[in-house]
């Protein structure tokens, strides 16, 4: 049973060999543009042979629009640091307006969903 076969199995609650498994984290040093993600969550899945790949993307990209800015180190095993972020009054909530999602951090992410289907 190959991992897709494994999957759609337990999905639909069918016998499997065993159960399927996956695992995943941040890779702080590769998580800042579509394409490392990309590359940094394949490497893993192929070092591995996970039975699904999760894309987990940088914490804090859904929120980068507004201004929430963190300080990478480029360590692997090192999480970035918060440095900037737009509300700090009440006043400040009024420049927290819709931002589109084909421009910046969100597209970005649209681009790695549609790089890993590749």
């Amino acid at each position: 049973m190959n991992s897709r076969e494994r999957v759609w199995a337990a999905l639909r609650g069918q016998p499997v060999d065993r159960p399927p498994v996956s695992f995943w984290g941040h890779f702080y040093h590769r998580e800042s543009s579509a394409r490392e993600l990309v590359d940094a969550t394949i490497e893993h899945q192929r070092e591995f042979g996970w039975d699904w790949i999760k894309l987990n993307p940088r914490k804090h990209y859904h929120v980068e629009p507004w201004g929430v800015a963190y300080r990478y180190s480029g360590r692997a095993a090192e999480k970035p640091v918060l440095e900037t972020w737009p509300v700090h009054q009440p006043g400040d909530w009024a420049a927290v307006t819709e931002r589109p999602p084909d421009r910046g951090a969100f597209a970005e992410q649209i681009e790695a969903v549609a790089m890993l289907r590749r």
